[in-house]
């Protein structure tokens, strides 16, 4: 009984799997991607790689199973014990899935020779993919446990060879098919790169652990020496086992993540999914890890300096530093890998700014903002707990010192996160070289999304406090306790108030600038939209065309923005230079060709200026 509850129970994490992909199937479906496709049909491919998937779950799983049982009995002296209940589950999973695959595999084949175009169905490359990104992983793992015990003194668990033969056959079995077969149609295309991102992206994660944990291993064993304590000495001193896993998760991680990322997502630099990850993964995570960690490392040393000199020893103070540092360096890396190659990638495609690239700022000023306006909550609260009288009476001497290491850390992480990025996005707004990058930022639907976020959860965060304030007031009028306690009392809601009240304030200045700038037809521009006007341009009934060296396209891209033309531009191939003219500057140009006679312009660039001939 007990092992056939065992065999049902093994069934559901596979039908759980099994609904997911139907789901998925579906929904693609509905949006267009196989609509009026030939072949056998959604409802019967989904049935046979349903099956066939579930088969062959049950048949790598009984075969593993096989595997380790008669490995272990190599590697003991009494054969066959306590081996009985694992042999005989993987007999019967071998025996049933193997069958269920081979069946529905088989059946699913003979629809290719049918009709062809099977081969690039939603379906089919589902099945190939979901089965390479779990044979991929449980191989990686497992592969990262086997290192990670070769690399130790101690002797090889076999049974760890079980997995990594089986569903590694499993998964070069499949990547040779789905490399015969290619990706024929638009969703297998896309079915390969979810595969390729998101098995490169759980490779990464175990790189980047592995060199965390390695690196604050080796840190910590550092500061141990230096100071004489035993509270960071590894057990069984550096080579340990910490570090032992720390290198197989980082040799296992980083394989995993050049295998996907280098040699398969390589040249695919116009994928949204790949933006995501660079820019989202890559360099949103990375520096956001590295500034929490960071913060972790002021806050130590403020607290240090502020509450616990006298206290604690600074070798237990500061014990986290090294683990700290770790991350924040590892984190650093990854940031500066993926912020370098999405400001390559961008400009060799030619793009401005990729949608992901502007959220990810965008978010990142967010967070920055977030954790500023905490400090200044709890700066605030601190500042007047100090001051009234009845707080020393009721907290106790000293008891500011929280709250204000926490405050000033708040304060020197999430100020300059928010003012660089913040002022970095807002710097194209106040473009005077090129206006239509100016009217892109403002329209984008990221900025507007940004503000207005942050402006609603501002004045939501005023009203809450204003009405904490109030009710405190009322109600020690009302008792007739009205005091200097109230405000002890109520330090933090008028913190909140002070700080919120701030930003409100000054991003609505911001939106009623980008509304006083935008044209009616910005204020329903789509988002992240590029716009190809300046506000209210005047059109030029003249064909202007220009010779200038490619970094003058951003000067000539401006001029046919304000004048309402697009410039055909002949490419210098002399070092002429580009001019670097004002606001003024600008404008008198504008001027020149719109009162230049004849119905055609050519302008000259060179480093000097722009040269208007009527032509």
């Amino acid at each position: 009984m007990e092992f056939l509850l065992f065999g049902l129970l093994s069934f559901v994490p596979l039908i759980l799997i099994a609904a997911v992909v139907v789901a998925i199937v579906v929904g693609l479906r509905r949006i267009g991607g196989e609509t009026n496709e030939p072949g056998i049909g959604t409802i019967r491919r989904i049935f046979f790689y349903g099956l066939a998937f579930v088969g062959l779950m049950l048949t790598a799983s009984g075969v593993a199973t096989i595997l380790n049982e008669l490995l272990a009995a190599l590697s003991m002296s009494d054969v066959f014990r306590s081996s009985s209940f694992g042999m005989a589950f993987g007999l019967a999973a071998t025996i049933v899935g193997l069958t269920a695959w081979l069946l529905f595999w088989r059946t699913a084949q003979r629809s290719i020779e049918r009709y062809p175009g099977e081969r690039g169905t939603l379906g089919r490359k589902m099945y190939v993919y979901l089965v390479l990104g779990i044979s991929a992983a449980v191989t990686a793992f497992s592969a990262q446990r086997l290192i990670s015990d070769a690399l130790g003194a101690s002797s090889v668990d076999v049974t760890t060879l079980a997995p990594i033969v089986v569903w590694g056959a499993v998964w070069a079995i499949h990547w040779r098919w789905e490399v015969a077969e290619g990706q024929p149609t638009e969703i297998a295309r896309s079915m390969r790169r979810l595969y390729v991102y998101v098995t490169s992206s759980q490779g990464l994660v175990l790189l980047a652990m592995g060199l965390g944990v390695a690196t604050a291993t080796l840190l910590s064993t550092g500061y141990s020496s230096v100071f004489g304590g035993t509270l960071l000495r590894p057990e069984g001193g550096l080579w340990n086992e910490t570090l032992q896993d720390a290198l197989a998760s980082t040799a296992v991680g980083g394989l995993w993540w050049w295998f996907h990322w280098h040699r398969h997502g390589r040249g695919d630099e116009a994928s949204l999914l790949r933006q995501v990850v660079i820019y989202f993964l890559g360099v949103f995570g990375g520096i956001v890890t590295a500034v929490s960690s960071g913060a972790v490392i002021v806050h130590r040393v403020l607290e240090w300096v502020i509450d616990r000199p006298d206290t604690v020893s600074a070798a237990s103070n500061f014990s986290v530093i090294p683990a700290a540092l770790a991350a924040t360096l590892v984190a650093l890396g990854v940031w500066g890998y993926h912020s370098s190659l999405g400001v390559e990638e961008a400009r060799g495609s030619g793009a401005r700014l990729p949608t992901a690239r502007r959220a990810y700022r965008y978010l990142t000023a967010g967070v920055g903002l977030a954790t500023l306006t905490t400090g200044m909550v709890l700066l605030a609260g601190t500042v007047i707990g100090v001051l009234v009288p009845s707080a020393n009476r009721f907290a106790g001497a000293g008891f500011y010192g929280g709250p204000l290491t926490a405050s000033l850390t708040a304060l020197l992480v999430g100020g300059p996160l928010w003012a660089w990025f913040w002022l970095k996005q807002s710097s194209l707004v106040t473009s005077a070289l090129d206006a239509s990058a100016s009217i892109e930022e403002r329209q984008a639907g990221s900025r507007r999304t940004f503000i207005f976020a942050v402006f609603g959860i501002a004045m939501l965060t005023t009203i809450a406090g204003m009405s904490t304030v109030l009710f405190l007031l009322l109600q020690a009028v009302l008792d007739g306790e009205l005091s200097m306690r109230m405000l002890d009392t109520g330090k933090w809601a008028i913190g909140a108030v002070l700080a919120a009240g701030a930003v409100s304030l000054y991003y609505w200045q911001v939106l009623k600038e980008d509304r006083a700038s935008a044209t009616p037809e910005d204020e329903h521009a789509d988002a992240d939209e590029p716009v190809s006007h300046a506000p209210a341009p005047a059109t030029v009934a003249k064909r202007v065309s220009a010779v200038a060296v490619p970094a003058a396209q951003a000067l000539l891209d401006a001029l046919g923005v304000r004048l309402g033309v697009t410039v055909a531009v002949q490419t210098r191939r002399d070092d002429a230079g580009v001019p670097e003219p004002s606001g003024d500057e600008i404008d008198t140009l504008v001027e020149q060709i719109r009162s230049a006679p004849g119905d055609a312009v050519l302008l000259v660039v060179d480093a000097a200026g722009v040269q208007v001939i009527a032509v």
